[in-house]
Protein backbone atom coordinates (compact mmCIF):
# COMPACT_ATOMS: atom_id res chain seq x y z
CA UNK A 1 0.00 0.00 0.00
CA UNK A 2 1.17 3.62 -1.03
CA UNK A 3 0.08 5.43 2.42
CA UNK A 4 1.96 3.79 5.47
CA UNK A 5 0.09 1.73 8.11
CA UNK A 6 2.17 2.68 10.91
CA UNK A 7 0.94 0.01 13.68
CA UNK A 8 2.00 -2.43 11.01
CA UNK A 9 5.57 -1.63 11.32
CA UNK A 10 5.62 -2.19 14.52
CA UNK A 11 4.17 -5.28 14.78
CA UNK A 12 6.25 -6.42 11.63
CA UNK A 13 9.39 -5.79 13.86
CA UNK A 14 8.34 -7.69 16.83
CA UNK A 15 6.83 -10.36 14.70
CA UNK A 16 10.19 -10.70 12.81
CA UNK A 17 11.62 -10.60 16.23
CA UNK A 18 9.34 -13.44 17.70
CA UNK A 19 10.25 -15.33 14.55
CA UNK A 20 14.25 -15.29 15.43
CA UNK A 21 13.47 -16.17 19.04
CA UNK A 22 11.23 -19.51 17.91
CA UNK A 23 14.03 -20.68 15.70
CA UNK A 24 17.36 -19.64 18.43
CA UNK A 25 14.93 -21.77 21.33
CA UNK A 26 13.54 -24.84 18.89
CA UNK A 27 16.51 -27.05 19.39
CA UNK A 28 15.92 -27.12 23.54
CA UNK A 29 12.20 -27.11 23.48
CA UNK A 30 12.53 -31.21 21.36
CA UNK A 31 15.29 -31.66 25.03
CA UNK A 32 13.30 -32.32 27.72
CA UNK A 33 14.67 -34.54 30.06
CA UNK A 34 17.88 -34.12 28.11
CA UNK A 35 18.81 -30.67 29.42
CA UNK A 36 18.36 -29.05 32.99
CA UNK A 37 14.77 -28.16 34.02
CA UNK A 38 15.66 -24.24 34.14
CA UNK A 39 17.05 -24.93 29.99
CA UNK A 40 13.74 -26.35 28.64
CA UNK A 41 11.64 -23.94 30.81
CA UNK A 42 13.35 -21.16 29.39
CA UNK A 43 13.02 -22.30 26.07
CA UNK A 44 9.26 -23.25 26.84
CA UNK A 45 8.05 -20.05 27.64
CA UNK A 46 9.88 -17.85 24.52
CA UNK A 47 8.85 -20.68 22.34
CA UNK A 48 4.94 -20.26 24.00
CA UNK A 49 5.35 -16.38 23.97
CA UNK A 50 6.45 -16.25 19.90
CA UNK A 51 4.58 -18.90 17.70
CA UNK A 52 1.90 -16.29 16.85
CA UNK A 53 4.51 -14.59 14.78
CA UNK A 54 3.74 -16.37 11.32
CA UNK A 55 -0.35 -15.80 11.68
CA UNK A 56 0.43 -12.64 12.23
CA UNK A 57 2.18 -12.07 9.38
CA UNK A 58 -0.58 -13.92 7.55
CA UNK A 59 -3.12 -11.39 8.60
CA UNK A 60 -0.61 -8.89 7.82
CA UNK A 61 -0.78 -9.66 4.38
CA UNK A 62 -4.78 -10.16 4.22
CA UNK A 63 -4.99 -7.01 5.90
CA UNK A 64 -3.24 -5.24 3.22
CA UNK A 65 -3.95 -6.96 -0.17
CA UNK A 66 -7.17 -8.33 0.20
CA UNK A 67 -9.36 -5.90 -1.29
CA UNK A 68 -12.52 -5.74 -3.93
CA UNK A 69 -11.23 -3.09 -5.79
CA UNK A 70 -7.50 -4.19 -6.23
CA UNK A 71 -8.71 -7.13 -8.46
CA UNK A 72 -9.30 -5.13 -11.07
CA UNK A 73 -5.80 -5.37 -12.15
CA UNK A 74 -4.75 -8.70 -11.61
CA UNK A 75 -1.49 -8.89 -13.57
CA UNK A 76 -0.24 -5.99 -11.78
CA UNK A 77 -1.16 -8.06 -8.53
CA UNK A 78 0.63 -11.00 -9.69
CA UNK A 79 3.80 -9.52 -11.00
CA UNK A 80 4.09 -7.63 -7.76
CA UNK A 81 3.66 -10.28 -5.65
CA UNK A 82 5.90 -12.42 -7.77
CA UNK A 83 8.78 -10.10 -7.68
CA UNK A 84 8.41 -9.69 -3.91
CA UNK A 85 7.92 -13.40 -3.14
CA UNK A 86 8.46 -15.54 -5.76
CA UNK A 87 12.69 -14.15 -6.65
CA UNK A 88 12.98 -14.72 -2.97
CA UNK A 89 11.50 -17.80 -2.62
CA UNK A 90 14.05 -19.20 -5.91
CA UNK A 91 17.17 -17.05 -4.88
CA UNK A 92 16.95 -18.58 -1.35
CA UNK A 93 16.42 -22.31 -2.18
CA UNK A 94 19.08 -22.09 -4.02
CA UNK A 95 21.06 -20.77 -1.00
CA UNK A 96 19.39 -23.34 1.17
CA UNK A 97 20.34 -26.03 -1.13
CA UNK A 98 23.68 -25.40 -1.20
CA UNK A 99 24.18 -24.75 2.59
CA UNK A 100 22.95 -27.25 3.98
CA UNK A 101 24.94 -29.42 1.31
CA UNK A 102 27.86 -28.56 3.00
CA UNK A 103 26.67 -28.33 6.49
CA UNK A 104 24.08 -31.41 6.90
CA UNK A 105 25.47 -33.40 3.59
CA UNK A 106 22.21 -32.94 1.97
CA UNK A 107 22.61 -34.28 -2.20
CA UNK A 108 23.09 -31.29 -4.70
CA UNK A 109 20.87 -32.27 -6.42
CA UNK A 110 17.80 -30.48 -8.92
CA UNK A 111 16.05 -33.74 -7.92
CA UNK A 112 16.77 -33.77 -4.20
CA UNK A 113 15.75 -30.02 -3.99
CA UNK A 114 11.93 -30.68 -6.21
CA UNK A 115 11.01 -33.49 -4.17
CA UNK A 116 11.46 -31.64 -0.89
CA UNK A 117 9.40 -28.60 -2.48
CA UNK A 118 6.93 -30.77 -3.84
CA UNK A 119 6.23 -33.89 -1.58
CA UNK A 120 7.78 -32.87 2.05
CA UNK A 121 8.43 -29.06 2.06
CA UNK A 122 11.26 -26.64 1.00
CA UNK A 123 14.22 -25.51 3.44
CA UNK A 124 12.64 -25.28 6.96
CA UNK A 125 10.92 -21.79 7.03
CA UNK A 126 10.94 -21.41 3.24
CA UNK A 127 7.41 -22.59 3.29
CA UNK A 128 5.98 -19.10 4.53
CA UNK A 129 7.05 -17.92 1.07
CA UNK A 130 4.75 -20.99 -0.81
CA UNK A 131 1.47 -20.44 1.02
CA UNK A 132 1.87 -16.80 0.24
CA UNK A 133 2.45 -17.42 -3.01
CA UNK A 134 -0.54 -19.59 -2.76
CA UNK A 135 -2.47 -16.97 -1.27
CA UNK A 136 -1.56 -14.54 -3.59
CA UNK A 137 -3.10 -16.47 -6.59
CA UNK A 138 -6.18 -17.28 -5.04
CA UNK A 139 -6.61 -13.17 -3.98
CA UNK A 140 -8.41 -11.90 -6.64
CA UNK A 141 -11.10 -15.00 -6.63
CA UNK A 142 -11.36 -14.26 -2.59
CA UNK A 143 -11.41 -10.36 -3.50
CA UNK A 144 -14.26 -10.78 -5.63
CA UNK A 145 -15.88 -13.32 -2.77
CA UNK A 146 -15.83 -10.94 0.37
CA UNK A 147 -17.41 -8.40 -2.38
CA UNK A 148 -20.47 -10.26 -2.12
CA UNK A 149 -20.19 -10.86 1.62
CA UNK A 150 -21.23 -8.45 4.80
CA UNK A 151 -18.92 -8.24 7.51
CA UNK A 152 -21.44 -10.40 9.93
CA UNK A 153 -21.19 -13.60 6.95
CA UNK A 154 -17.29 -13.09 6.28
CA UNK A 155 -16.54 -13.46 10.22
CA UNK A 156 -18.93 -16.88 10.13
CA UNK A 157 -17.09 -18.02 7.39
CA UNK A 158 -13.60 -17.32 8.84
CA UNK A 159 -15.02 -19.04 12.27
CA UNK A 160 -15.33 -21.84 10.04
CA UNK A 161 -12.24 -22.00 8.28
CA UNK A 162 -10.39 -21.75 11.85
CA UNK A 163 -12.26 -24.65 13.20
CA UNK A 164 -11.07 -26.54 10.03
CA UNK A 165 -7.25 -25.39 10.67
CA UNK A 166 -7.96 -26.75 14.31
CA UNK A 167 -8.23 -29.68 13.06
CA UNK A 168 -6.62 -29.97 9.42
CA UNK A 169 -3.58 -32.94 9.16
CA UNK A 170 -0.82 -31.45 7.08
CA UNK A 171 -0.65 -33.28 3.28
CA UNK A 172 2.55 -33.88 2.67
CA UNK A 173 2.12 -32.38 -0.93
CA UNK A 174 2.68 -29.13 -1.41
CA UNK A 175 -0.32 -27.54 -3.01
CA UNK A 176 -2.97 -27.65 -0.51
CA UNK A 177 -0.35 -26.05 2.39
CA UNK A 178 -2.41 -22.50 1.87
CA UNK A 179 -5.57 -24.29 3.07
CA UNK A 180 -5.30 -23.79 6.75
CA UNK A 181 -4.15 -20.02 6.33
CA UNK A 182 -6.78 -19.13 4.98
CA UNK A 183 -8.71 -18.05 8.01
CA UNK A 184 -5.81 -15.82 9.09
CA UNK A 185 -5.99 -14.52 5.90
CA UNK A 186 -9.67 -13.33 5.49
CA UNK A 187 -9.10 -12.80 9.03
CA UNK A 188 -6.43 -9.45 7.90
CA UNK A 189 -9.25 -7.77 6.19
CA UNK A 190 -11.95 -8.51 8.14
CA UNK A 191 -10.25 -7.10 11.04
CA UNK A 192 -9.88 -4.09 8.85
CA UNK A 193 -13.91 -3.44 8.66
CA UNK A 194 -14.43 -4.54 12.07
CA UNK A 195 -12.71 -2.68 14.61
CA UNK A 196 -12.37 -4.66 18.34
CA UNK A 197 -11.16 -2.51 21.20
CA UNK A 198 -8.87 -4.20 23.33
CA UNK A 199 -7.15 -2.09 26.31
CA UNK A 200 -4.00 -2.38 27.42
CA UNK A 201 -4.44 -4.22 30.79
CA UNK A 202 -7.23 -6.40 28.89
CA UNK A 203 -4.65 -7.48 26.41
CA UNK A 204 -2.01 -8.29 28.71
CA UNK A 205 -4.01 -10.26 31.20
CA UNK A 206 -5.11 -12.01 28.13
CA UNK A 207 -1.82 -12.18 26.64
CA UNK A 208 0.06 -13.55 30.00
CA UNK A 209 -2.23 -16.32 30.81
CA UNK A 210 -2.65 -17.56 26.94
CA UNK A 211 0.93 -17.81 27.66
CA UNK A 212 0.51 -19.34 30.43
CA UNK A 213 -1.77 -21.84 29.33
CA UNK A 214 0.49 -22.58 26.08
CA UNK A 215 3.55 -23.45 28.41
CA UNK A 216 1.70 -25.64 30.90
CA UNK A 217 0.16 -27.22 28.25
CA UNK A 218 3.29 -28.09 26.38
CA UNK A 219 4.60 -29.39 29.82
CA UNK A 220 1.42 -31.83 30.71
CA UNK A 221 2.31 -33.17 27.25
CA UNK A 222 6.12 -33.53 26.42
CA UNK A 223 6.16 -35.19 30.57
CA UNK A 224 3.90 -37.35 29.13
CA UNK A 225 4.65 -39.15 26.35
CA UNK A 226 7.73 -37.61 24.10
CA UNK A 227 9.08 -34.03 23.02
CA UNK A 228 8.38 -34.94 19.42
CA UNK A 229 5.83 -33.08 17.12
CA UNK A 230 3.34 -34.54 19.21
CA UNK A 231 4.29 -33.14 22.53
CA UNK A 232 4.66 -29.66 21.07
CA UNK A 233 0.87 -29.08 19.75
CA UNK A 234 0.42 -26.13 21.67
CA UNK A 235 3.60 -24.57 19.60
CA UNK A 236 1.77 -25.00 16.60
CA UNK A 237 0.02 -22.16 14.27
CA UNK A 238 -3.54 -23.86 14.42
CA UNK A 239 -4.10 -24.81 18.34
CA UNK A 240 -6.89 -22.63 20.05
CA UNK A 241 -5.05 -20.98 22.06
CA UNK A 242 -2.38 -19.68 19.52
CA UNK A 243 -5.09 -18.55 16.99
CA UNK A 244 -6.42 -16.36 19.93
CA UNK A 245 -2.91 -14.75 21.17
CA UNK A 246 -2.36 -14.03 17.33
CA UNK A 247 -5.82 -12.22 16.44
CA UNK A 248 -5.50 -10.65 20.39
CA UNK A 249 -1.77 -9.24 19.59
CA UNK A 250 -3.12 -7.78 15.99
CA UNK A 251 -6.12 -6.20 17.69
CA UNK A 252 -4.05 -4.52 19.61
CA UNK A 253 -1.62 -3.06 17.88
CA UNK A 254 -4.18 -2.05 15.61
CA UNK A 255 -5.97 -0.06 18.16
CA UNK A 256 -2.76 1.65 18.77
CA UNK A 257 -2.29 2.87 15.46
CA UNK A 258 -3.38 6.89 16.37
CA UNK A 259 -1.34 6.70 19.02
CA UNK A 260 1.75 5.93 16.84
CA UNK A 261 4.07 8.10 15.31
CA UNK A 262 5.84 8.13 11.97
CA UNK A 263 9.69 6.78 12.46
CA UNK A 264 11.38 6.90 10.43
CA UNK A 265 13.85 4.45 11.53
CA UNK A 266 10.83 2.14 12.69
CA UNK A 267 9.92 2.11 8.88
CA UNK A 268 13.73 1.08 7.67
CA UNK A 269 13.69 -1.91 9.93
CA UNK A 270 10.64 -2.77 9.21
CA UNK A 271 11.41 -3.40 5.40
CA UNK A 272 14.47 -5.40 6.24
CA UNK A 273 11.77 -7.97 8.10
CA UNK A 274 11.95 -10.20 4.88
CA UNK A 275 15.36 -10.30 4.80
CA UNK A 276 15.30 -10.81 8.15
CA UNK A 277 13.14 -13.85 7.94
CA UNK A 278 15.04 -15.52 5.35
CA UNK A 279 18.31 -15.05 5.98
CA UNK A 280 18.61 -15.55 10.18
CA UNK A 281 18.97 -19.79 10.35
CA UNK A 282 22.49 -19.32 9.00
CA UNK A 283 23.05 -16.45 11.31
CA UNK A 284 21.82 -18.90 14.50
CA UNK A 285 24.30 -21.13 13.15
CA UNK A 286 26.81 -18.92 12.95
CA UNK A 287 26.40 -17.96 16.50
CA UNK A 288 26.19 -21.46 17.91
CA UNK A 289 29.54 -20.75 19.40
CA UNK A 290 28.43 -18.34 21.27
CA UNK A 291 28.37 -20.29 24.81
CA UNK A 292 27.41 -17.87 28.11
CA UNK A 293 28.19 -19.65 31.66
CA UNK A 294 25.24 -19.92 33.57
CA UNK A 295 26.35 -18.50 36.57
CA UNK A 296 26.53 -15.10 34.14
CA UNK A 297 23.03 -15.08 32.54
CA UNK A 298 19.87 -17.59 33.22
CA UNK A 299 18.75 -19.89 30.37
CA UNK A 300 15.85 -17.69 29.32
CA UNK A 301 18.00 -14.74 29.56
CA UNK A 302 20.64 -16.25 27.42
CA UNK A 303 17.98 -17.71 24.38
CA UNK A 304 16.59 -13.82 24.30
CA UNK A 305 20.22 -12.55 24.44
CA UNK A 306 21.34 -14.79 21.37
CA UNK A 307 18.06 -13.87 19.58
CA UNK A 308 17.99 -10.15 20.31
CA UNK A 309 22.05 -10.33 18.59
CA UNK A 310 21.00 -12.60 15.76
CA UNK A 311 17.83 -10.32 15.07
CA UNK A 312 20.14 -6.87 14.59
CA UNK A 313 22.52 -8.79 12.96
CA UNK A 314 20.26 -10.07 10.44
CA UNK A 315 18.49 -6.59 10.12
CA UNK A 316 22.06 -4.85 9.66
CA UNK A 317 23.06 -7.34 6.82
CA UNK A 318 19.50 -6.95 4.94
CA UNK A 319 19.83 -3.03 5.09
CA UNK A 320 23.36 -3.20 3.77
CA UNK A 321 22.23 -5.10 0.97
CA UNK A 322 18.98 -3.42 -0.18
CA UNK A 323 21.35 -0.43 0.18
CA UNK A 324 23.82 -2.02 -2.03
CA UNK A 325 21.11 -2.73 -4.35
CA UNK A 326 19.61 0.61 -4.32
CA UNK A 327 22.68 1.76 -5.36
CA UNK A 328 23.70 -0.43 -8.25
CA UNK A 329 20.59 0.04 -9.97
CA UNK A 330 20.27 4.02 -9.69
CA UNK A 331 23.77 3.95 -11.67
Amino acid sequence: MKSRVYFIEYLRIIAALAVVLIHTAANLSFKYGQITHAQWWGSNVISAATHWAVPIFIIISGYLNLAPQKSSNNKLFYSTRFKKIGWPLLFWTIIYSVYHHFTRQDPLLFSFVLKRLILDQPYEHLYFLIVLIQLALITPFLSQIIKSLSTRSLGWLILGLLFISIFWKPWRFIVPLFIPYLSFYLGGYWLKKKKFALGRNQFFTLASLLIALISIGTYFLVSHSSPDRNGLYFYTYFNPLTILLSFSIFIFFQNLEKKLASNELISKISNTTLGVYLIHPIIIDLFNFISIPKEFLPAFMTLLFKGGLVFLVSVLITAIYQRLKLAILQK
